[in-house]
């Protein structure tokens, strides 16, 4: 009797301890990023040009892939500086947008 006793307060510790660690684990392996522009909006004229840094942060807990793409109307006048990059956990990288609006564009 006195040993099943035993048996099952180990058994029971056991579940608690994998109960307690297997969540946090979980939550290490999770993919996460962020992105930003250093600018809420961008206006630009016929004829002109600029640049735009879009940080992009992996948050998640393991090292990932990215790649950027662009879509709509002025996608045509936008080239990215990498569209394709590899970030680990907590790394940031800064992609530049370099935008050129040409002069015919009415």
């Amino acid at each position: 009797m006195e040993k099943s006793i035993k048996s099952l307060l180990i058994t029971l510790i056991t579940i608690f301890l994998i109960t307690l660690l297997v969540p946090q684990g979980f939550a290490q392996i999770q993919e996460s990023f962020s992105a930003y522009g250093e600018k809420e909006n961008l206006n630009l004229c016929a004829c002109s040009s600029s640049k735009y840094i879009i940080s992009v942060t992996n948050t998640g807990g393991i090292p990932n892939n990215y790649f950027l793409t662009q879509s709509g109307e002025a996608a045509k006048f936008s080239t990215l500086s990498e569209n394709a990059f590899f970030l680990e956990p907590g790394q940031t990288k800064q992609v530049t947008d370099y935008i050129k609006v040409p002069c015919d564009n009415l």
